[in-house]
């Protein structure tokens, strides 16, 4: 079963409330697509506040949006790597973060390489530097041993596509599994993406949340360049890449903070039964709480502010299209999730 909801009640919002809700026995298939992957790989193309970085913490690099695809090419790129699918049913969420900061490394072992980069230097250099079949993707700086990820997992058992949320996961060197996760995602491991963690078994802890998302301005709020609240965050950046000296700045902050800041997030969550998506506006805690209610044991943030996009391949007169997303919506994005649902796209008496 599949359910979609717009909901238009609170008309001091910007954008409706989105809820997408899908009975997990529904999913044939779920695959990650990452633009220009190879080319960004352990690089510093991404949005660096760290190292001296002169950008305000509230802007945005302008020049990394040219790395990004809009869905419909990611879509492509899907088909050209798998077949076509223009008789199955696809929905896709974005999770541009991967591409976008730190604390968010992914590992793909489903997918080849990208075909296509967006400069042949920077192809030719990722593939000096990693090869041609880098599975595991993190950007410069990552202390991808030293972190305790919360990760979101696609895996295969028994023939299912399943997808799993686990938290405090150590991963190796080259992105390989701890014996702590269960044999059966070590054995059948599709992806694996790191993700702030909204809820850990029904639970949210704001400070576990914070240590994890490089964007702290999604908690501390987006302070004015050369302001006091500005200097504060910067002062946290500086810290990083260092983990604990990272994790002890957004502490001290905490203690001291009154109120986390309002934002628009999508975020995903995990029970037994289905999966979640929603769009909301509001601030972390909150919307952590109202995935609690809507019966979610896990769940984790997958983007923000203009990246936020719901899409599905029989929208838009079945051409493809976007059911849900932010008022500032940016069409390119860096990374995206597809969702292959069981059953064809045209019922028999709709076909010929």
């Amino acid at each position: 079963m599949i359910t979609f909801l717009l909901d238009y009640s609170d008309t001091k919002q910007a954008e409706p409330k989105a809820t997408l809700e899908i009975s997990r026995e529904v999913i044939k298939e779920a695959y990650l697509s990452v633009a220009c992957r190879t080319a960004r790989n352990r690089t510093a193309l991404y949005q660096q506040k760290h190292a001296g970085a002169e950008m305000a913490t509230r802007r945005r690099d302008p020049t990394l949006a040219a790395l990004n695809r809009p869905i419909s090419e990611h879509y492509e790129l899907l088909q050209e790597q798998i077949g076509p699918l223009k008789d199955r049913r696809v929905i896709a969420f974005t999770i541009s973060d991967l591409t976008a900061n730190p604390l968010r490394p992914h590992y793909d072992d489903s997918i080849p390489d990208e075909q296509r980069a967006f400069q042949v230097a920077r192809t030719i250099l990722a593939v000096y530097r990693n090869g041609l079949s880098a599975k595991l993707f993190h950007l410069e700086d990552e202390p991808i041993t030293e972190v305790p990820y919360t990760l979101l997992f696609s895996y295969e058992e028994e023939g299912q596509t399943r997808l799993a949320i686990h938290h405090k996961v150590e991963v190796n060197a080259d992105g390989s599994l701890p014996e702590q996760i269960p044999k059966e995602i070590r054995n059948g491991l599709k992806w694996w993406a790191a993700c702030p963690p909204l809820l850990k078994e029904g639970k949210h802890c704001l400070e576990e949340f914070a240590v994890l998302d490089y964007d702290i301005r999604h908690v501390f709020g987006f302070p004015e360049k050369d302001s006091a609240e500005e200097e504060e965050l910067r002062k946290i950046y500086e810290t990083f890449p260092s983990w604990e000296d990272w994790c002890k700045g957004i502490r001290e902050k905490l203690r001291s903070f009154e109120s986390p800041a309002v934002g628009s997030h999508a975020a995903l969550g995990i029970s037994e039964q289905e999966l979640i998506v929603i769009h909301r506006t509001d601030t972390i805690p909150k919307i952590a709480e109202e995935l609690k209610n809507l019966g979610m044991r896990d769940a984790v943030l997958l983007d923000s502010g203009g990246s936020c996009a719901i899409w599905a391949n029989w929208a838009n007169g079945g051409q493809g299209g976007i059911l849900a997303n932010h008022f500032n919506f940016r069409p390119a994005r860096g990374a995206v999730i597809f969702l292959v649902l069981k059953g064809e796209r045209y019922p028999e008496y709709a076909k010929g």
